[in-house]
């Protein structure tokens, strides 16, 4: 019988082990979370209320909270403190929705976050604007 529970605490540490790794890892088939980041304007800055088109999508919220061009700064809460995504931000030209990753995949048909194309040229454009505010 001691046996047997030394080898459960093994399997145990191993799968500890294998889920740390997934939670740090970049690799999209294990990312819990998806940022999909939309631009709310067009080129003339009217806001667009129903076709707002996708600029980037993102596995990690380090990745979103990189400095423009590359992603949308840092964003803080009431409090001051440092926060994820999710709403509006670069002064209302991007809306941020944060989504379960394999929901939104299953749900839309995706097998992988590599399949979700954003529209590089906008986000380039909304990059501009914002550094021209």
């Amino acid at each position: 019988a001691v046996g047997h529970g030394v080898i459960q605490e093994k399997l145990l540490k191993q799968a500890l082990r294998k889920l740390k790794s997934a939670l740090n890892s970049s690799a999209p088939n294990v990312a819990s979370h998806l940022y999909l980041v939309y631009s709310t304007t067009d080129e003339g800055g009217i806001v667009r209320d129903e076709e707002q088109t996708l600029i980037g999508a993102f596995t990690r919220a380090r990745d979103v909270l990189a400095p423009p061009p590359n992603g949308l700064g840092t964003w803080r809460d009431e409090s001051g403190e440092n926060i994820v995504p999710d709403g509006l931000g670069l002064e209302g030209l991007v809306r941020v929705v944060k989504h379960d990753s394999q929901d939104f995949l299953s749900k839309n048909g995706y097998r992988n976050v590599g399949e979700i194309v954003p529209d590089g040229v906008e986000w380039t454009r909304v990059m501009d604007a914002y550094s021209e505010a």
